[in-house]
């Protein structure tokens, strides 16, 4: 009799943090500028690719990894640029010294006044255009 080693068949080894680091990564870069769903993705697929690399479960933990490393990145620089448009937007309005935001009805109580006259003449003079084109109208109806 031979001596042989019977060896256990080896299970194949579990994909499953490569392919959640992978889709993750996938969905983190789909919903790059829904910044506060994009962000948590993107870090549990970094998180997930970093575990998978480690036990080495392949090509997909590294593309999970690499994809949701580079949606982080890019989320990062969005929400910097986000924080200081709002920030220079804020800055630029406070020192405004032109009152664009307000509006201020006791001194230009005149000015209100001929913008309502100058408004109800216009509407006037387009009520009388209707109407002289609904009388021209009923006559060419008329006259068929």
């Amino acid at each position: 009799m031979s001596d042989q080693t019977q060896s256990a068949p080896q299970q194949p080894q579990s994909q499953g943090l490569a392919i959640a680091s992978l889709v993750l990564g996938i969905v983190s870069f789909v919903l790059i500028c829904v910044w506060y769903l994009s962000i948590p993705c993107a870090i549990m697929g970094l998180i997930l690719g970093i575990v998978a690399v480690i036990q080495k479960q392949g090509g997909m933990a590294l593309a999970g990894l690499i994809l949701s490393a580079v949606t982080l990145i890019i989320d990062l620089i969005l929400v910097i640029l986000l924080v200081l448009g709002i920030a220079v937007i804020g800055i630029a309005a406070s020192q405004s010294e032109d009152s664009s935001f307000e509006f201020n009805f006791d001194s230009d109580s005149e000015e209100m006044e001929q913008f309502h006259d100058d408004m109800q003449q216009n509407m006037n003079k387009i009520q009388e255009d209707m109407e002289n084109e609904f009388e021209s109208m009923k006559l060419k109806m008329d006259n068929q």
